[in-house]
């Protein structure tokens, strides 16, 4: 139930947020919705970045590359060569998920910070490359050309295209990382040597999730090839690596979702403190500082943490509140009732108490059980006390135990029983 419950609330979250980008463009400027499309095509690259660091416990620094290889492919393809669109989309995917099959190859034997440098010496390669290679990709003068088809001219059909495509990317990345093989990928991030022990292959599975983690950083680069119309040197090179992990870190590592709110938060601030000052990127650069230290989980995972507390606070007040209420404090587990605290009773209860505090009358005892005498009121034929294991039963349920060293035996020497009753004298 609390599973179904959880789905649900899921569903319904992402309902929510969908509801809320689709009416954006109606309340923001031309401007701001080419920012906004912007800010999803990054949304995808930290997702796919959230693959590797968030679920298979592998920080990659060379998505950045991968990125970038896929808008050269499909600009080199369409403008300089005259190929269709289409078949540069299908060439640009192609060429990043071979990128990511080399970076993959060569850094899946390795973790920690050799696999961060790893990808980030791969990356650094694949920037050279685009930065002397000038006959293809124009060195630092770039490619430059328009790709995207004539109904996606206006800011507001891109936007809505962007979000369609990233909302399908999305699913699919989230089914991936809960799916068995995601799974296994999380066992790997807690403890690898188990999962080698349980006869799992990890660089398979590292290989094959670096592997579609450059297939949807391929995509985002095919997307920002819409978008920018324009590609460089400074696409593929580390900033841009960076850029998406920051925002996976501050969104909150593995969870997906929080790719979103980093691209949200780090574009907005870029675009807002740029207009103000200068040097931004300390502004920024204070951002990051304070998200480690006090919310290291990052906004989505800070928010988790507050809302469980909540939820905890909220459960242990209403257990408490049903354990004490006046219905419930005096019922014991066989339906007995104990007497109720002065707090509780009626005042006609509170005065009875007063009048009746008399010693009762002691039963007596025939064969192996207690005699309950009727002039005892039914809270006096009850054990009240915490030493004693028959808490709260009736005095008829003391059995008289065959060894007269037993601690629980009503006449025995350990005997601390606090009922108001003794066994008559043999």
């Amino acid at each position: 139930m609390n599973k179904l419950h959880n789905v649900s609330k899921h569903h319904i979250w992402t309902a929510i947020v969908l509801a809320a980008l689709a009416l954006l463009p109606f309340a923001i400027s031309g401007y701001q919705t080419s920012l906004a499309t912007q800010m999803l095509i990054f949304a995808a690259l930290a997702m796919s970045i959230d693959i590797l660091a968030g679920y298979a416990g592998r920080t990659p620094l060379g998505h950045g590359a991968i990125f970038g290889v896929a808008t050269y492919v499909l600009l080199y393809y369409v403008t300089t060569a005259g190929g269709s669109l289409l078949g540069g989309i299908a060439l640009g995917i192609l060429a990043a998920v071979g990128t990511a099959v080399v970076f993959g190859a060569l850094a899946i034997r390795t973790s920690g910070v050799y696999f961060l440098l790893l990808t980030l010496a791969l990356g650094m390669i694949v920037w050279g490359v685009s930065l002397r290679w000038t006959s293809v990709t124009g060195g630092e003068n770039g490619i430059r050309g328009t790709v995207k088809p004539e109904w996606l001219a206006s800011h507001v059909n891109l936007y809505y295209f962007t979000l369609a495509i990233t909302s399908l990317m999305a699913l699919a990345m989230w089914r991936f990382v809960n799916s068995p093989f995601g799974l296994t990928l999380k066992g790997i991030r807690e403890s690898e040597t188990r999962m080698k022990a349980l006869g799992y292959n990890v660089p398979l599975h590292v290989f094959i999730g670096f592997v579609v983690s450059g297939f949807f950083a391929g995509m985002a680069g095919i997307l920002y090839a819409f978008y920018n119309s324009f590609v460089s040197p400074s696409t593929v090179e580390l900033r841009q690596s960076v850029a998406g992990l920051l925002m996976a870190i501050v969104g909150g590592i593995g969870t997906l979702f929080g790719s979103l709110i980093g691209s949200i938060v780090i574009i907005t601030l870029e675009n807002l403190v740029s207009l103000y000052t200068e040097r931004w990127s300390m502004v920024l650069g204070l951002m990051f500082i304070f998200t480690m230290i006090f919310a290291p989980e990052g906004l989505v995972g800070k928010a988790r943490q507050l809302m469980a507390r909540r939820q905890a606070r909220l459960s242990a007040a209403a257990t408490q509140g049903a354990a004490t209420s006046p219905s419930t404090a005096g019922r014991d587990k066989g339906g007995g009732h104990y007497p109720l605290p002065k707090k509780f009773q009626p005042p006609y209860q509170q005065q009875q108490a007063h009048s009746e505090h008399r010693p009762p009358t002691l039963p007596t005892f025939s064969g192996d059980q207690h005699d309950e005498s009727p002039q005892i009121p039914e809270s006096h034929r009850r054990c009240r006390s915490d030493q004693c294991r028959h808490l709260g039963r009736p005095v008829g349920a003391h059995r008289i135990g065959a060894d007269r060293s037993d601690p629980y035996r009503p006449d025995g020497p350990a005997h601390r029983c606090g009922c108001r009753w003794r066994p008559r004298s043999r």
